[in-house]
């Protein structure tokens, strides 16, 4: 009998290890799967990645898609090749006047509001004073 407890005290460390390896295993291996450098953090960015792709992926398609529209109509319709040649190139036809109008500084149309207001100020008060007067 001295040698079964004896075999028991052995085993029960044994199990105390075999506890702790079981629980320590699972442990360790969904801290490697989960921060690992291939883990599943980096599935998640990877697959962010390819979502924000596929959104340029489709805006490009429809760029294309635009474009190829815009080319049709180019090829068929003389009206948007004329349009198109008007606002890029800058064409005019033969008998068309072109007016360019000087630009203007924003602090001269400042000062210019400015002494309209004034004047329109000294304008109101002799009217006022007119009045007064009669």
């Amino acid at each position: 009998m001295v040698s079964t407890r004896a075999n028991r005290k052995i085993s029960r460390g044994k199990q105390y290890v075999l506890i702790f390896a079981a629980l320590l295993l699972p442990l360790s291996s969904f801290l490697l799967i989960t921060f690992n450098a291939q883990g599943l953090l980096h599935l998640r960015h990877l697959q962010q990645e390819y979502q924000e792709l596929v959104q340029k992926n489709k805006a490009l398609e429809n760029d294309n898609q635009q474009l190829y529209q815009q080319i049709t109509r180019l090829r068929t319709d003389p009206a948007a090749l004329e349009h198109l040649a008007r606002q890029e190139l800058g064409l005019v036809k033969k008998d068309e006047l072109i007016i360019y109008f000087a630009p203007v500084d924003a602090a001269e149309i400042k000062n210019d509001k400015n002494s309209r207001a004034d004047s329109m100020e000294d304008n109101c008060r002799s009217r006022v004073q007119q009045k007064i007067s009669y």
